[in-house]
């Protein structure tokens, strides 16, 4: 209920699932958060989406690739903490008697729950679904990077896309049901950060087309990151010595962030995570 409460109006997908998108595909990502707008106004966005492109989904589920499923909104439904159902029924105050009242106080908040959960999912699934379809589209026939191509690997293609957008399903990879349930506690999204070490992983494996485009979408998100960084800095007044010691990732939360009224700002997302936590196991075994 806490994830869902956060992600509720909050529209950060186009700077969570969609961050490697905005500095490998900056058209794509555009397009997919004006979206995601639009369907946060017009809910009915999603579904015209899915019908107006059924052929490619269809392909890209046999793959499985899906359109959204964002596990943000999970813990709304059936059997998943707090339903949607118990919010707009205000099934807390079925004790109380039947007044006009009451009655007034279910409609408003049957209503309120129901706009503000109901269009952020159509959003965040808008979003995740667009660009999904479009790099599908653009990438299934395209010659790649060094060379190869995804034409005669559509569930490598799939996979990549997948771990692009944070989409890697732990139940595809035989994660109990309750190992999943555990992990839905501990983080706050469980899909979004196996995504990311499975991309990291994939950035690796430069013999293979998939990991050379996954080591191509982390090198410019990274150097667009670290662009930022510096040019935020100077902007700031910085000195260099302390925009260089934000490049560390061994500096904890001091990594491409400044310090601002006694409060590190920087750079956030799973990515700045990962980057930290590889570099620490390197340091760790380096030692």
């Amino acid at each position: 209920p806490i994830m869902t409460g956060q992600a509720g109006l909050d529209q950060a997908a186009g700077f969570i699932q969609g961050l490697p998108i905005l500095t490998s595909h900056p058209a794509i990502w555009g397009q997919g958060v004006a979206k995601g707008w639009q369907a946060m106004l017009f809910p009915k966005t999603f579904a015209r989406l899915v019908v107006d492109n059924a052929a490619d989904f269809q392909e890209m589920a046999a793959h499985g690739l899906l359109p959204g499923d964002v596990e943000f909104f999970k813990s709304m439904e059936k059997g998943q903490g707090i339903s949607l159902d118990v919010l707009k029924n205000f099934q807390w105050t079925k004790g109380l008697p039947g007044t006009p009242k009451v009655e007034q106080a279910r409609e408003f908040w049957g209503l309120l729950v129901q706009q503000v959960y109901g269009r952020g999912a159509a959003a965040y699934n808008t979003f995740l679904a667009f660009i999904r379809l479009q790099l599908w589209q653009a990438l299934k026939g395209r010659k790649g990077f060094m060379g190869g191509g995804w034409i005669q690997e559509p569930d490598e293609l799939a996979a990549h896309i997948r771990n692009l957008t944070g989409g890697l399903e732990s139940r595809a990879l035989g994660v109990g049901a309750d190992r999943r349930a555990l992990e839905s506690w501990l983080l706050y999204s469980p899909k979004y950060f196996r995504s990311t070490l499975a991309l990291a992983y994939d950035a690796t494996q430069l013999q293979t087309h998939r990991g050379r485009e996954a080591f191509r979408s982390l090198a410019q998100l990274g150097v667009a990151t670290t662009g930022v960084y510096m040019l935020t800095g100077k902007a700031m007044g910085r000195d260099w010595e302390e925009i260089k010691d934000g490049l560390n990732p061994l500096k904890g939360k001091e990594f491409l962030s400044y310090k601002v009224n006694g409060d590190w700002i920087g750079l956030g997302s799973m990515m700045r995570a990962t980057t930290q936590m590889m570099a620490g196991i390197v340091a760790i075994s380096a030692s």
